[in-house]
C-alpha cells in the first residue's frame, strides 16, 4: 500500500521521471489551491523505496495545468487556474529540472503561453511541446501553440517563445492530447 499524500488533491497534476519518481504538483481541496510539490520514490538508489518526500513548490498556486516531462530532465506545468473562479486562468509555464536520484530543487519561469487556459491537452512533438483546447474562463478553445525551448531569452528574461498555429476543427475542453509517428491526436 501506497503512502498517503500530504494533502488531498483533485485537478492536480502527476507526472513520472525516469529515475522511477512520481510527482505530484498543484490541485485543490475546493478551500485552497496548492503550489505544493510532493515526490514518491517507486525505487531509487539514494532515496528510501516507498517514501514520500516534500520537494520545493511550485513558483504560485495552481489547479487544472497539464505537465510534461519533454526532455527526461525537466517537468514542465503549463497553463491551469491560479484561483477557485475559472475565469482566473493562467497562460504561465515553470520549469523544474530533475537531476538523477535529486528531488527538483528549483523552479523558474519560461514564457507565457499566447491564450491563457486550463482542461487543454498537452503532448511532446519534436522537441516542441504543444497545447491544444482547454478553457478559457468564458469559453472552450480550439486553438493550438508550441512552446519552443531554444528561443530566448525575450525582453523579459524569459526563456522560449510559444508559436499559435493551425486551430483544431472544433472547441474542446477537457481534452487529451497524445503525439504519436509524427502527428498530434486531440481525444475528447
Amino acid at each position: 500500500m501506497l503512502p498517503s499524500m500530504a494533502e488531498c488533491r483533485s485537478a492536480g497534476g502527476l507526472v513520472s521521471t525516469p529515475d522511477g519518481c512520481l510527482y505530484a504538483l498543484g490541485g485543490h481541496n475546493s478551500l485552497a489551491i496548492y503550489a505544493s510539490v510532493e515526490c514518491f520514490a517507486r525505487y531509487g538508489r539514494s532515496r528510501t523505496p516507498g517514501r514520500l518526500e516534500p520537494t520545493i513548490s511550485l513558483p504560485g498556486n495552481r489547479r487544472a495545468g497539464r505537465l510534461l516531462l519533454p526532455d527526461f530532465s525537466s517537468i514542465t506545468n503549463n497553463g491551469g487556474g491560479s484561483g477557485m473562479i475559472t475565469q482566473n486562468n493562467s497562460s504561465a509555464v515553470s520549469v523544474g529540472r530533475v537531476a538523477q536520484s535529486l528531488p527538483v530543487s528549483l523552479w523558474f519561469t519560461v514564457s507565457p503561453m499566447q491564450t491563457p487556459r486550463c482542461r487543454h491537452g498537452s503532448a511532446v512533438l519534436q522537441q516542441h511541446i504543444f497545447v491544444a483546447g482547454g478553457y478559457n474562463g468564458l469559453s472552450f478553445l480550439d486553438s493550438v501553440e508550441y512552446f519552443d525551448p531554444n528561443v530566448g531569452p525575450d525582453s523579459r528574461g524569459l526563456l522560449g517563445q510559444w508559436t499559435v498555429v493551425t486551430s483544431m476543427n472544433v472547441p474542446r475542453s477537457r481534452v487529451a492530447l497524445v503525439a504519436t509517428a509524427g502527428h498530434l491526436y486531440a481525444i475528447g
